[in-house]
């Protein structure tokens, strides 16, 4: 049955969408290389904000975009991005440009590169921006993760002016982008948006796909790569790093221990257990 309502991007009435967070071609990824021959398999999905894991097929929706919106962000960034992240190891498109850019800085956090020095850099502002914006304007009630992140009325409402194209990207609004360059094994994996306020006042938002973790940096508080932006005239940096140097990496092997599996999770790993006494 169609939802009739008010779409959340072009606020007209129209037929609603049952839009995804995160991008379905982005979930296929992370099915098609754990199960390459079961798709429809489950993921586990691992909330630290309650501590617990479940087992599930299901994907975080919500009726909150009209099909026009929709193609529009799979136009202007979705389908770039899920074509350019990473699929295996023999497919990793950004990374592989990377390597062949001169960076605009090197340390022991990483290689650094001025976003507009990547082909279709426009496309990954796009594409953070849309994902930051649905999770902060739509209602994902979901029983997998808590997915509420707030950007506040303004960044709101300027964001998604940009997203339709009424609006330049708004100012005060900082992207950096993690990319995965392990050499050895990478760390391919999903995590929802989240956000916190940091010590100097500014606002730090995250989510992962697989290699890549973005970040929106929001307020006129200062920080140390404010400048960097600043000196460097960009809103958009990407950083070469392996995900295990990282401080969401150390994040979750501190909290893998503390999560408690529930529903399909707490059953499967029951019978492993029960199979595992067995021999």
């Amino acid at each position: 049955m169609a939802k009739i309502g008010n779409c959340g991007l072009c606020k007209l009435q129209k037929e609603l969408m049952n839009s995804h967070l995160i991008p379905a071609s982005i979930f296929n990824i992370l099915m098609t290389k754990n199960f390459p021959n079961k798709p429809e398999s489950n993921l586990i999905f691992e909330d630290y904000t309650r501590n617990i894991a479940i087992t599930s097929s299901k994907q975080v929706t919500s009726y909150f975009l009209c099909d026009d919106c929709e193609q529009l962000f799979s136009k202007n960034g979705e389908k770039h991005v899920a074509e350019t992240c990473y699929i295996n190891d023999n497919n990793f498109k950004l990374l592989e440009e990377l390597n062949q850019l001169k960076p605009s800085h090197v340390s022991s956090k990483g290689i650094l590169y001025l976003g507009e020095s990547i082909r279709d850099w426009q496309k990954f502002l796009y594409f953070a921006t849309s994902i930051f914006w649905r999770a902060s304007a739509g209602k994902w009630n979901s029983e997998l993760v808590q997915t509420k992140i707030s950007l506040g009325e303004k960044y709101q409402e300027g964001l998604r002016l940009y997203l339709y194209g009424q609006a330049d990207f708004p100012k005060n609004i900082y992207l950096l982008i993690d990319v995965d360059s392990d050499p050895i094994e990478k760390t391919p994996l999903i995590a929802f948006p989240q956000s916190n306020k940091t010590k100097e006042g500014f606002f730090k938002h995250r989510f992962t796909i697989p290699c890549l973790t973005f970040y929106f940096f929001i307020g006129n508080k200062y920080h140390n790569l404010k400048d960097y932006y600043h000196q460097h005239n960009t809103n958009i940096l990407i950083n070469s790093i392996s995900f295990k140097k990282t401080n969401d990496y150390d994040f979750i092997l501190k909290n893998q221990c503390k999560i408690e599996p529930k529903g399909k999770r707490l059953k499967e790993l029951t019978k492993k257990i029960n199979e595992q006494k067995q021999f």
